[in-house]
């Protein structure tokens, strides 16, 4: 922390400075071992005889302790006012550190430590009181030593000294002696009627000496400074009373004022009486003794004045020297406590009813009430500030954060302990803040331990903040509100300590600017800027001098910038400058409060007050181009773009654009940094995959398919057994790209700014396998998307990932903006442990709330508590992120169809008609193809398996579409074995067979070829591919495959149509009405009678639905029979409904009946298509069910027997045919037939008519007669 300790009241402060030529880490560590020592005994402290000197000197057995405060920095000038007010407050003693080990004179090293008390303070102010030189040896070096007697200010500490700091304490402890010896002549100086006189008429004395250093007086006057750095308002060499008023006295004597005087201080201090003679001035005089006991670790004696002067004060209105005596009394209960030790809490024991610091903060509480009348509450007057007023608004605000201070080291060291007490001799943060600030839970617990509230400590310091403060100086203002930013900051205030902070900025930039203009114009060179050229006549040649630019002080006033924007919730250091600006973000990352944090997350949540935030980066980018920085000024530009471009206007990103290429060029031109990070937030959209031709898209099979087939049709192809497969539900479909063949990406780009964007090279980030992406630029207009397409072509063979894509902005270097996939697993903590449920419930941000700076994605105050940290020590671990992912296969050859024997790929053809198409196949690659395949597809197909996969057919109606989509496609292949391989730049001829159906009217040939017989690679090879990425799905069972699809229009003209299937028993077919004439009887006369009984006659009507007539034939394939088949000329439009008398659209022909035995008609239906679970939507009975097989098994046997087709080689369907049960019985041979016959019932007597007649299978009989009925049974079977 900043500013002055609780106890510097009670400390003497001892400047240390360095004399000679010495090294800062030298100096470092020497001065390192003065400071260790803190605290002497008043026993250590050499005695003196003297009366003169001996008043403030401690006895040689005296108990107590002098406090030392060590600072390398003098006071200012514009203190001297307090140099009789607060005498701690300058120091009083000066040690000088210097290094002998280089063979350095010590006569030398004396002369430069009095040439720098020169320097440092003027010759008539009072102090320092004692100076002394330490000359370290550091090395094996011996110094000239030979000085003679003198050096009496300087002591030599050799290296070979075991224990340095005990003999720096006897130094230290002698040095006290000569500071403690000063302060009778101070008193002396103060208790004469002079003295008393300025104590009375001037509210802030000063103390000043003459007559070589030995003689001190006080004047009131202030008069005008000599101009000497760091020097008092200098007055003359002589008191302020004239010299012939002096001489009537004896003169000035080295001790206290004589007993006929009428000094005040003649009392004995044994009996500590307040003489009857003080008046109002005497409570200041008493005040200061006071000072110098407390100073020199009397605290019973600085108790005694101080009750005085305070008691004085009581009657009088004399505000800040009553306040004064008000915080010595603090600090002298507060030094009684601390010496009590760890002996502290056993003399507290349980008699203290309330807290044990309340006294003192009381005293406190009145000084600060009296400091504040005095206190000026508005602010300064415009002009140099007045010095009585800002004196006395320095002791306010000082009074104030002292009050603090005690406050905050009792609430940080847990309670009124030796711990807070030896925390307030120093500024340093206490244990429980170092190194790591507490969490908020701990500041809480902090609270609770001690009874002080945040807020109370937070209330009293807040105080010191004020317009009033305008009174002070620059570098007064500065350390209070550096004092008060400090102690914000460590009671957790973050916001109060970015307010107050903003103006520390201020305040500091008006202290640097100012300098740096006065070091310009006491730098300026007395010639002129323009220099004319002698040997040009015009005077227009002229050289520009560039005053040098000082960074000195830059990065501590940046990093309090960028502290003060993350507060906030703004990040300025979210863009990174150049190989310089990592380490100048090392720097700016101190430690302490304004510790550099880490850039923002994208998708972090929108923390702040936006209009707040644009004021707050505003004054952070007037700072930077004031100072000037050009590292801050491109990283603070750039940051505000890419963080608040939504709420800053159009101009406003233009200027911050423009200032950051400003501060570019000019640092590259000087050589600070080279390059610029992309300060582009989130640009990538989207990233697809260009749509690749099919052609070019390789495919996976089975190896199972490299085995020879005769045919095979895209209706082969199975559809699903059942509605929903797991197994395709959770297949993924990988897409794969081919090696050394290039692939396009589209991407989409966004640009939320209100400027253009100037892309100049973009290209593809990815993972995996070797990947050559070309680059392209663009230009994205304001507040729109911009599609880019990337191409890249992948090197080997393995897993390609795309990450995104690498960016390079116009003037910064290539950044990879990362674009992954939305990851869809749902989480389920509910299945884990309960440990594992309580760590996600504290670490899921959508579960929990927070509020405060808690939700600041930058700054974070909280951490977890020690119970929720050790039940949440292991958080849930991040998912990983999901990219893009593609199969680049190997290099796979390339087909094209280079020519056909269709006409504009179009075919036209009659109903069964069959016909062939050639089509010649070109290998346009390097690659040889050794495997071919033709797969087909029509517009018949896809109908078909719709039907199928719905479910809604029956049995038979799903067999008979089955039927069709295997045994009766549209397209065939006859595929050669072994299949003759196609050579880089070869042709092949590929015939394919067509087959007329009716319905089709598009069609498509698809070839798949590859390059699977590979040679090997070779050893070296086979090392190379074991070091690249493995394939995920490639094995020795797939292999990869293009397709060349070739569509086909096709026309079928619907010819012939056969209706009404009949088939009847062969006798009753003879003695039919409508039978032929002789021609056709005749061949049917060919059977011999007695076998006509086992035979039937099939009959189909047929229609030419044609404007042509057609030679149909109906033909017999029949085991043990001869062919047989019967052709008929069927002109158009020639039916039987037309022509019902007619039999030139009906064919007929005989047919064997036939018999199944019992396990051919019970099989059950089959599917073509191997589907399981096939059940019959119709709830049949088991009898119906037998009867439906039966039936279906003798049609599909009536076809296998009968076909028709016209002209040869053009065949025609009868599976459109029903089969009813007649027709059945007509077909199936009976197995025991029974012939009945008719006879006379006598068979002895004769008649010329015979009584019973048989015609076909009816027998006339006459009437009333008696006949005799026989009836033979056969076994057929």
């Amino acid at each position: 922390m900043d500013g002055t300790p609780f106890a510097s009241l009670a400390q003497i402060r001892i400047l240390l400075v360095p004399v000679g030529t010495i090294r800062r880490s030298v100096f470092e560590k020497y001065a390192g071992l003065v400071r260790s020592i803190e605290h002497i005994r008043l026993g250590d402290i050499p005695p003196d005889s003297r009366d003169d000197k001996n008043r403030f000197l401690p006895s040689p057995l005296s108990a107590g302790s002098i406090h030392l405060r060590y600072t390398t920095h003098p006071p200012s000038m514009w203190h001297n006012s307090l140099s009789l007010f607060r005498l701690s407050s300058f120091p009083l003693a000066v040690i000088g550190i210097a290094d002998c080990s280089q063979k350095a004179n010590l006569a030398t090293l004396s002369a430069e430590f009095k040439a720098t008390l020169g320097t440092l303070f003027s010759a008539s102010i009072a102090t320092p009181f004692a100076t002394k030189c330490f000359a370290f040896e550091d090395g094996d070096a011996l110094p000239d030593v030979n000085v003679g007697s003198s050096l009496a200010d300087l002591v030599m500490i050799p290296s070979l000294m075991s224990n340095k700091q005990v003999y720096i304490g006897t130094l230290l402890a002698e040095l006290c002696h000569s500071v403690l010896s000063e302060f009778p002549a101070i008193v002396r100086a103060v208790d004469n009627p002079e003295g008393l006189d300025a104590l009375a008429h001037s509210l802030l004395p000063s103390l000043s000496k003459y007559n070589d250093g030995i003689t001190y007086f006080v004047h009131g006057a202030h008069r005008p400074a000599n101009g000497m750095r760091h020097s008092a308002p200098n007055s003359v060499g002589t008191p302020p009373h004239d010299k012939t008023s002096r001489s009537s006295t004896p003169g000035p004597t080295n001790g206290f004022t004589s007993s006929g005087s009428s000094g005040l201080l003649n009392i004995s201090t044994s009996s500590k009486k307040r003489a009857s003679t003080m008046g109002p001035q005497n409570g200041r005089l008493a005040k200061i003794v006071g000072d110098l006991y407390l100073l020199a670790g009397k605290l019973s004696d600085a108790s005694y004045w101080y009750s005085e002067a305070i008691s004085l004060f009581r009657t009088q209105q004399d505000s800040i020297w009553n306040a004064s005596a008000l915080e010595g009394q603090s600090v002298v209960e507060m030094l009684e406590a601390w010496s009590l030790g760890e002996s502290l809490h056993t003399s507290l024991g349980g008699n203290v009813l309330g807290d044990p610091w309340a006294n003192i903060s009381d005293k406190m509480s009145q000084a600060i009430n009296l400091y504040s009348r005095a206190t000026p509450m508005n602010a300064a007057p415009p002009g140099i500030p007045d010095p009585e007023l800002a004196t006395i608004v320095f002791l306010f605000t000082e009074g104030v954060l002292r009050f603090g201070r005690l406050l905050f080291a009792i609430w940080s060291g847990k309670g009124w302990n030796p711990l807070s007490l030896s925390t307030m001799f120093s500024t340093a943060l206490p244990p429980s803040f170092s190194p790591d600030p507490p969490g908020t839970t701990t500041l809480f617990r902090l609270s609770a331990m001690t009874r002080l509230n945040r807020s109370h400590i937070s209330g009293i310091i807040s105080q010191a903040h004020g317009p009033f403060l305008l009174h002070l100086q620059p570098s007064d203002r500065v350390q209070v509100l550096s004092s008060l930013a400090s102690l914000y900051s460590c009671l957790g205030f973050k916001r109060k300590e970015a307010y107050v902070l903003r103006e520390v900025q201020a305040a500091l930039m008006d202290l640097i600017v100012c300098n740096r203009e006065e070091s310009r114009n006491s730098a300026k060179s007395p010639l002129r800027g323009n220099i004319p050229d002698p040997s040009s006549p015009s005077p227009s040649s002229s050289l520009s001098i560039r005053q040098s630019e000082s960074s000195q002080g830059n990065t501590s006033v940046i990093r309090m910038a960028r502290y003060v924007a993350q507060v906030y919730g703004v990040d300025l250091g979210q863009v990174t400058i150049g190989d310089a600006g990592n380490k100048r973000m090392s720097a700016l990352r101190g430690l302490g409060a304004m510790e550099a944090l880490p850039p923002t997350q994208p998708g972090d949540a929108r923390y702040g007050w936006p209009e707040l935030q644009v004021g707050v980066v505003r004054e952070a980018l007037a700072i930077a181009e004031s100072l000037p920085d050009h590292f801050a000024v491109a990283q603070f530009s750039l940051s505000t773009l890419r963080a608040l471009h939504p709420y800053i206007t159009g101009q406003e990103q233009q200027h911050l654009a423009g200032s950051a290429n400003r501060a570019v060029s000019l640092a590259r031109r000087r050589g600070l940094f080279q390059s610029v990070a992309s300060w582009f937030d989130e640009p990538l959209l989207s990233i697809e995959l260009a749509p690749i031709p099919p052609s070019l898209l390789p495919s996976e099979h089975p190896r199972s398919e490299l085995d020879p087939v005769t045919s095979q049709s895209a209706s082969t192809r199975r559809v699903p057994f059942m509605i929903y497969d797991p197994r395709r539900a959770t297949r993924t479909i990988t897409m794969r790209l081919v090696q050394n063949e290039s692939v396009d990406f589209t991407v989409t780009l966004q640009n939320p700014f209100l400027i253009d964007i100037d892309i100049p090279s973009i290209l593809l980030s990815t993972a995996g396998v070797p990947f050559h992406s070309q680059s392209s630029s663009t230009s994205i207009p304001a507040l729109s998307t911009r599609q880019v397409t990337l191409s890249g072509i992948p090197l080997e063979q393995g897993q390609l990932t795309i990450r995104g894509c690498s960016i390079q902005l116009q003037g910064a270097v290539p950044h990879e903006f990362v674009f992954s996939l939305p990851n869809t697993e749902p989480s389920n903590p509910r299945s884990s442990t309960p440990a594992a449920r309580i760590s996600y419930s504290l670490y899921d941000p959508e579960r929990i709330k927070v509020s405060g700076l808690d939700a600041n994605p930058i700054l974070s105050l909280s951490k977890p508590s020690s119970d929720i940290s050790s039940r949440a020590s292991n958080p849930p671990p991040a998912r990983p992120p999901k990219f893009l992912q593609y199969e680049v296969v190997r290099e796979q050859p390339l087909l094209r169809v280079r020519r056909s024997s269709l006409t504009q790929s179009s075919l036209m053809l009659f109903d069964g008609e069959y016909s062939e198409i050639r089509l010649t196949i070109e290998n346009i690659s390097t690659v040889p193809v050794d495997f071919y395949k033709l797969t087909f597809d029509d517009s018949t197909i896809a109908p078909a398996q719709q039907l199928l996969s719905e479910g809604e057919l029956s049995i038979a109606e799903a067999y008979e579409t089955e039927y069709g989509l295997v045994h009766r496609p549209f397209f065939t292949w006859n595929a050669p074995n072994p299949l003759p391989p196609i050579a880089p730049g070869k042709r092949a001829v590929v015939p394919i067979r067509c087959h007329g159906k009716t319905g089709c009217l598009q069609g498509t040939v698809q070839i798949s070829y590859s390059y699977v017989d590979r040679p090997k690679p070779s050893i070296t090879d086979a090392e190379s591919d074991a070091d690249s990425t493995p394939l995920p799905s490639s094995s020795s069972d797939t292999f990869h495959a293009r397709q060349i699809l070739y569509p086909v229009n096709i026309t079928v003209y619907h010819t012939l149509e056969f209706s009404n299937l009949d088939v009847i028993p062969l006798y009753a077919a003879t003695h039919s009405s409508h039978l032929p004439g002789h021609g056709l009887t005749s061949s049917l006369l060919d059977i011999p009678t007695s076998e006509r009984d086992h035979y039937c006659l099939v009959s189909v009507d047929v229609t030419n639905l044609y404007g042509l007539p057609f030679d149909v034939t109906l033909e017999r394939k029949q085991e043990d029979l001869p062919a047989a088949s019967i052709t008929r000329v069927v002109a158009p439009g020639c039916t039987s409904k037309l022509l019902p008398n007619s039999l030139l659209s009906r064919l007929f022909l005989p047919l064997r009946r036939i018999m199944l035995d019992d396990s051919a008609i019970s099989a059950p239906i089959p599917s073509l298509y191997n589907r399981q679970f096939v059940v019959s939507k119709d709830k049949l009975t088991e009898e119906a069910q037998r009867l439906q097989r039966e039936m279906f098994w003798y049609r599909e046997k009536l076809f296998e027997l009968v076909m028709g087709h016209w002209s040869e080689a053009r065949t025609v369907s009868l599976r459109s045919q029903r089969l009813t049960l007649p027709m059945r019985d007509a077909l199936r041979k009976v197995a025991f037939p029974i012939d009945v016959s008719f006879g006379p019932a006598d068979t002895q007597e004769s008649s010329p008519t015979p009584v019973a007649v048989q015609r076909g299978n009816a027998w006339n009989v006459r009437a009333y007669e008696v006949l005799k009925m026989s009836a033979l049974v056969r076994n057929e079977c």
